[in-house]
């Protein structure tokens, strides 16, 4: 599964370099003051369980089984701005969604931001005003690859064991 701590470290440095508050959707604050983001991470799978490939690699040593397993799983991120000012925070909403495109971090913590929506507007009529809302979700994609060496199992030493244990 993606470690949701590195897509909030990529959102942490989006918030610090255009200067507004984040939230996950999911927790529970107090309204914050205008304008701020909110963002969720929804995977792309109901079971949230990552793919997996195994390839047997080559070796000389007979003792152990080597093999790379990769995984690899994909998430959408949803953000949403929010604020009084259209101007604002459509000018928020640009810089941010550009610091999310041009940013390394993404690679740095091995996730490809793969795309990204459209800016949409997501702004509700609350009773006498309205409460601005704009957003964009980004698909992130992530490959992480691991090498296991499995030890192997030694039938001629251990098949007089086996045979004596039947036997007996």
């Amino acid at each position: 599964m993606i470690d949701k701590a590195k897509i909030e470290i990529v959102l942490l440095a989006m918030q610090a370099a255009i200067a507004i508050e984040g939230y996950r959707s999911e927790q529970d604050f107090d309204k914050p003051v205008l304008p701020f983001f909110t963002y969720k991470i929804i995977f792309d799978r109901d079971d949230q369980k990552d793919q997996e490939i195994r390839v047997k690699e080559d070796t000389i040593d007979e003792t152990v089984y080597p093999e790379t397993l990769y995984r690899f799983g994909d998430a959408t991120v949803s953000i949403n701005f929010f604020g009084n000012d259209y101007d604002e925070l459509r000018a928020k909403v640009s810089a941010g969604k550009k610091f999310l495109e041009e940013t390394p971090l993404w690679a740095q913590n091995k996730l490809a931001a793969q795309e990204y929506s459209d800016v949409q507007d997501r702004s509700n009529f609350l009773e006498t005003k309205w409460e601005y809302r704009l957003g964009f979700d980004v698909k992130i994609q992530f490959l992480n690859s691991e090498t296991i060496e499995t030890p192997t199992v030694d039938i001629d030493a251990t098949w007089p064991t086996i045979q004596t244990e039947i036997l007996t």
